[in-house]
């Protein structure tokens, strides 16, 4: 454990560092129950940048807007470790949602990258459309498409969002705002974590 974040409901989430093949992930526990709500898969870009490769919310932590207290904290921790920042090619939709409203910026022209349109069903799914639906839908298998609840549009529906598909994202230039009640370790400690090996 090297962080605690406290939110404005009053629930704490536990922070813990824990190696991963390649990488390691940063993984959000309940204070309480100590059960895993969802980790960031981090990898090591080069010396000094860290990279976000992807995020799992747990079924328990869905639906609490975790996504963007993930990354925030992991910006936050960044920062102050003085590392910088990257994403690999983000292949989910939600996490492309949740970096395009922190300020990322996809990076293009990039290989590969869908424009989609992404939107709330009435089901609660998460609802995807672009001008080449084959393409779009060709990028996920079953597990993803049931995981991440997906469902593929006919027509451009009204409302929703324009996101990037498996394009990488840039972080914003300017420090993301502190995420009041989350302490973490010094500068030194992030730094090991995060880009050193553990």
């Amino acid at each position: 454990m090297f962080g605690i974040y406290l939110d404005n409901n009053n629930n704490e989430l536990v922070l813990a560092m824990q190696p991963d093949a390649g990488g390691r992930k940063l993984l959000f526990l309940d204070a309480v129950s100590g059960g895993l709500l969802g980790h960031a898969v981090l990898t090591v870009a080069s010396y000094n940048c860290s990279n976000l490769s992807g995020m799992l919310i747990e079924e328990a932590g869905r639906g609490r807007a975790l996504s963007k207290v993930f990354v925030q904290a992991w910006l936050q921790m960044c920062q102050t470790a003085s590392v910088e920042t990257t994403t690999s090619r983000i292949r989910k939709p939600l996490l492309a949602l949740t970096l395009l409203r922190l300020g990322f910026t996809p990076i293009l022209p990039g290989k590969g990258i869908i424009e989609t349109k992404v939107s709330k069903g009435a089901d609660g799914s998460v609802v995807l459309w672009a001008s080449d639906g084959k393409k779009l839908r060709e990028g996920f298998g079953e597990t993803e498409i049931r995981s991440q609840n997906l469902a593929f549009g006919d027509a451009k529906s009204e409302g929703g969002k324009v996101i990037q598909l498996r394009a990488r994202y840039r972080a914003p230039e300017e420090d993301v705002a502190v995420l009041v009640g989350l302490v973490v370790g010094d500068a030194e400690e992030l730094r090991r974590i995060l880009v050193e090996r553990i």
